[in-house]
């Protein structure tokens, strides 16, 4: 009730299209088991890990469909910058000269926003990425982003707590935290591979919590906040 409540007056303070059409549609039920929600794992490339400072390089998402990562809905968006990428791209791997066809921040967000509809965003380390998200939210739309939000990372500390393995905690990478799943290794710091990292290590994370039973969206949010 709350983010309906938080939805309509969002929709009143941003006059801006895109924001507006992603507000219409309602947040998926928090009592739904999880495997019954679309969800969106997304990643970006940073110049910096300071939001104040960085900028977004590189946006990218997968849905997740039906208990299946949907790779023919995936998008990955180069992002224009206002300066040299500088030393980031030594982490990143993205030059200055891979961003001459780039496209604006705002449409990269416009995208994102369409995919976004209706489903539940997945990031590893959520709040590194809703910094930079709801900076750019709120100078392109007036407003940050309202959306169910589980954060792998968060899920898979809850997850070795409970059976006792804090030791474990401090690996927490997203590689690392798909090696106890046994998932594939895949090439770090490339956005589109993240996020595709991140939609197969929530699967098999969810898989390992629910076994056969009913896994909610409510608990999901409650062991990744």
């Amino acid at each position: 009730m709350l983010a309906a409540i938080k939805q309509k007056w969002y929709r009143r303070e941003s006059q801006h299209t895109p924001m507006c059409e992603y507000l219409k549609y309602r947040l998926p039920d928090r009592n739904s088991d999880y495997r019954n929600i679309e969800f969106l794992a997304a990643d970006l490339e940073l110049t910096s890990l300071d939001a104040q400072s960085g900028e977004i390089v590189c946006v990218a998402y997968v849905p997740v469909i039906g208990g299946k990562v949907v790779m023919s809905q995936a998008s990955r968006l180069m992002v224009k910058t206002s300066a040299s990428v500088g030393d980031s791209a030594t982490i990143h791997g993205i030059h200055d000269r891979e961003l001459e066809q780039a496209v604006t921040l705002e449409y990269a967000l416009e995208r994102f926003l369409e995919s976004l509809r209706g489903r539940v965003l997945l990031l590893h380390h959520a709040p590194l990425d809703m910094q930079f998200l709801n900076i750019a939210f709120k100078q392109l739309y007036a407003v940050p982003l309202i959306a169910r939000i589980v954060d792998t990372l968060k899920l898979e500390i809850s997850r070795l707590y409970a059976r006792g393995h804090q030791g474990e905690s401090a690996k927490l990478r997203l590689y690392q935290c798909r090696e106890r799943y046994h998932l594939p290794v895949y090439k770090a710091h490339d956005a589109l591979s993240d996020a595709v990292a991140t939609a197969e290590l929530f699967l098999a994370q969810a898989e390992h919590i629910a076994g056969d039973q009913v896994l909610s969206l409510k608990t999901l949010l409650k062991k990744s906040g």
